[in-house]
């Protein structure tokens, strides 16, 4: 859940944390929220990232008064800023980076400390959350003659 994050080696800024180990090299960690129309399995399978050095996708499940409210963020480590192509689409957590961080751990909470936009999360709705980047597609090579 951390991916190698240590508190006592965070700088939080506005838009990213930074993150350097006394003897490594500096990563900075960038959290974005999902609009809640973009909550779906194709958009979650779209939040892994390659270029990435760890991507850690939370989903969160709250039960209201006759359903279930969804609602997603993701968070990005890399040794650099991340490409725009990266974030595109999704949503700055300007000043709430370190408060996203400890939003996306298994702690319990009477309430949340990340407020973000959901959806309710429809009775017959199938929503698949990927728990890694799908593998990159098999070439069949077929046998020399």
């Amino acid at each position: 859940m951390l991916a190698g994050l240590q508190p006592e080696h965070i700088r939080p800024r506005r838009r990213r944390l930074k993150h350097k180990q006394p003897e490594g090299d500096k990563e900075f960690v960038t959290s974005f929220w999902v609009s809640p129309s973009d909550i779906t399995s194709e958009t979650l399978d779209q939040l892994w990232d390659s270029d990435t050095t760890a991507t850690v996708v939370t989903v969160r499940l709250i039960p209201r008064r006759g359903g279930t409210e969804v609602s997603a963020w993701v968070r990005y480590h890399s040794s650099g800023r991340l490409r725009k192509e990266v974030w595109a689409g999704l949503n700055r957590l300007t000043g709430r980076q370190l408060v996203a961080v400890s939003a996306s751990l298994p702690a319990p909470a009477v309430r949340s400390p990340l407020v973000v936009p959901g959806r309710d999360l429809r009775e017959d709705e199938d929503l698949a959350v990927p728990l890694s980047p799908a593998p990159p597609p098999r070439v069949e090579v077929g046998a020399r003659t």
